[in-house]
């Protein structure tokens, strides 16, 4: 595992390519997770894809207008998990580790989100995973089959979700440009015009992976965490869920 501490300078500097994963297959799949105090579920979360995937890509902080929470034993369960894969993963040298973790000032959601986009070089795939989700299935499979067919932009995955389930777009292809709107369900190209929304429809650059599901557990969560998720929400709720700073409706 590998610690890196800037990633606020990809900001504004959006889809450049980083030759941190340059030794990777020429397509390679990053499990990108935005996490705060995500203890709960984060260590089945893992366990679930990393081990078919070709980096873990972490970005750990809260959004801004998430309720600050004590240590919950997140960073020990990325450590222990990633110790499996990067036997020196307290080494920082090196472009052969599996998993690397940027710890993020408070930031609005969809420009935390975004860093993953400057993280990611084009070509790769950013398979999107939140720390309360568990993918359940032939992942290994479902993966090969996004390999298997790189002219496809978007590739959606159905998800468990108590309220909200459906196909989401989970696995983007990289190119040059992209960038969230004024919320994280709507990716834009470097046009502006929509990439794609949380609105399945039969499209081209579309392609369903139906060999497993992501189980969202958010709703299961318990105690402060739970707490701290609901008052979010509700924050949000009343900002027309805009994300992003400066956006007014």
């Amino acid at each position: 595992m590998v610690m890196m501490t800037d990633p606020s300078s990809f900001v504004g500097r959006s889809h450049e390519t980083t030759s941190y994963f340059m030794p990777r297959p020429d397509a390679p799949i990053i499990a990108g997770y935005s996490i705060y105090r995500d203890a709960e579920y984060l260590r089945s979360s893992l366990d679930s894809i990393c081990q078919y995937v070709d980096v873990v890509l972490i970005l750990e902080g809260r959004y801004v207008d998430f309720p600050e929470l004590p240590e919950d034993g997140t960073e020990r369960i990325i450590s222990e998990t990633a110790s499996r894969f990067d036997p020196r993963f307290y080494l920082t040298g090196g472009n052969s580790q599996k998993f690397v973790v940027y710890p993020t000032e408070p930031m609005f959601e969809v420009e935390k989100r975004d860093l993953f986009f400057g993280l990611v070089r084009e070509g790769g795939y950013l398979f999107i995973v939140d720390g309360d989700e568990i993918a359940i299935g032939d992942v290994k499979a479902g993966l090969d089959f996004v390999r298997a067919n790189d002219p496809t932009k978007v590739f959606w995955v159905y998800v468990e979700e108590d309220g909200n389930p459906g196909w989401k777009p989970r696995i983007i292809r990289l190119e040059k440009g992209l960038h969230y709107g004024e919320n994280h369900w709507t990716i834009l190209d470097k046009n502006n015009e929509i990439l794609t929304d949380s609105v399945w429809r039969p499209s081209p650059n579309f392609a369903k992976v139906d060999s497993f599901k992501i189980y969202n557990f958010g709703s299961k969560r318990n105690g402060e965490r739970q707490r701290a998720r609901i008052a979010y929400r509700e924050t949000m709720r009343s900002k027309e869920w805009i994300e992003r700073r400066g956006i007014r409706t």
